[in-house]
């Protein structure tokens, strides 16, 4: 089964769905949401081992929502902690893999700076670098 997810900017969630095999038909999950910090621009996920992740960047607070993905159903589920501090502004991601670490960077309009964090195996949290 394949998965997306979609910012709602408006009302500070992220849709989740499942994706059906060879039409493309989106299906909403149960739930079909979850929230988020305020104001969700953009969402990526990353497998770390054998462990999925998504985060999400909050603009207005000036944070990234963390989530583990529910294998075999992609049910988003907040990490402890559920959010993680940022430049102001956050916009955009990229994750990056180098040997057997990884790590995200986000865009930080507001300052034109990047916020470097690494995933922490095991819990998929993100730490500043």
């Amino acid at each position: 089964m394949s998965y997306t997810y979609v910012t709602n900017n408006v009302d500070n969630t992220v849709s989740m769905y499942s994706i059906t095999s060879g039409t493309g038909i989106l299906t909403p999950l149960t739930p079909a949401m979850v929230n988020t910090g305020i104001t969700p621009e953009s969402i990526i996920t990353a497998t770390v081992g054998t462990a999925s992740y998504a985060y999400v960047t909050n603009s207005i607070d000036n944070t990234v929502s963390m989530y583990s993905i529910t294998s075999g159903t992609g049910i988003l589920t907040p990490l402890i902690p559920a959010t993680v501090g940022t430049g102001n502004n956050p916009e955009f991601m990229a994750i990056a893999t180098v040997g057997t670490a990884s790590y995200v960077y986000v865009t930080n309009g507001n300052d034109n700076t990047v916020s470097m964090y690494s995933i922490t195996s095991g819990t998929g949290t993100l730490t500043p670098l």
